[in-house]
């Protein structure tokens, strides 16, 4: 039996080794040392500030919240 897919990117809290710009917002700029979030996509990785992070998980938890209660539902 294969695994069971997972629904979630690869996500982690990183350190940034050097000083960039958030992905999402280039206003945000992220220093040498601060902690970020990080998306591997497709081999690629992203770097997001934790103020936009946060925003991005908190919509991603409530959609999964959504689908999960419209399973349970359909599942009866």
């Amino acid at each position: 039996m294969p695994r069971p897919k997972s629904v979630l990117a690869s996500m982690e809290i990183t350190i940034a080794g050097r000083a960039h710009d958030c992905r999402y917002n280039k206003n945000h700029r992220l220093e040498k040392g601060m902690s970020r979030l990080t998306i591997k996509d497709d081999g690629d990785e992203h770097h997001y500030c934790l103020s936009c992070a946060r925003a991005f998980l908190l919509q991603g938890n409530e959609r999964l919240r959504v689908l999960l209660s419209d399973v349970e539902r359909l599942l009866g």
